[in-house]
């Protein structure tokens, strides 16, 4: 993936790393991060962005629920960290995401498993370009499409690697990759198509 004067990664197509929020949008440097329904980071302040990981400070809040007087947090000072880069749905995305609060952010807040590639799931239909992936002794990248079905880029692109590294697809039929092209199918859910 290239890299700016910066240092800074980007997309195949140019755009900046981004980090998909709860809404299924991808933003670079968010200033507030909803990390649940009762839990926000705000006014965040970013002091890397694009490498491999993201690191930004700002106030972290949770409301405790009916209950559970104990559930209030905040606003304490907070570190929220993204790692992990991505590409799905044709963009760098950050994958991981750590909240860390409290007198030297030695608490975590349990964000649960954090994947963009998961999150625009729903929002993928068919045509969508699923990014590519490098193979050993190959020049170009493999490039994968979903061209039938909703499923997420990342099952599409774990199928194909499965598929050219001639290992297991599970349940789907595939053919290829001998000429570079591949194509897989799976009944009632879709097909993806590779090349080189």
């Amino acid at each position: 993936m290239a890299e700016d004067s910066a240092g800074h990664k980007a997309s195949e197509r140019g755009a900046p790393v981004c980090a998909t929020l709860l809404t299924g949008k991808c933003r670079v440097k968010p200033g507030q991060l909803i990390l649940g329904a009762r839990s926000v980071m705000r006014s965040i302040r970013w002091t890397s962005w694009g490498g491999n990981k993201a690191v930004g400070f700002g106030p972290f809040e949770n409301v405790g629920g009916a209950g559970d007087p104990d559930g209030d947090i905040g606003p304490v000072k907070a570190r929220a960290k993204f790692t992990q880069i991505e590409t799905c749905g044709g963009r760098a995305r950050y994958q991981r995401l750590t909240v860390k609060y409290g007198s030297g952010f030695n608490q975590t807040w349990r964000t649960g498993p954090y994947n963009s590639c998961d999150i625009i799931s729903r929002q993928l239909h068919k045509g969508s370009e699923c990014g590519s992936f490098e193979l050993d002794g190959l020049i170009k990248p493999v490039r994968v499409k979903i061209s039938k079905g909703h499923f997420s880029c990342r099952i599409a692109r774990r199928v194909m690697k499965d598929l050219y590294h001639g290992g297991d697809t599970g349940n789907w039929s595939c053919i290829g990759p001998q000429t570079g092209y591949a194509k897989c199918k799976k009944a009632n859910r879709g097909t993806i198509v590779a090349r080189i």
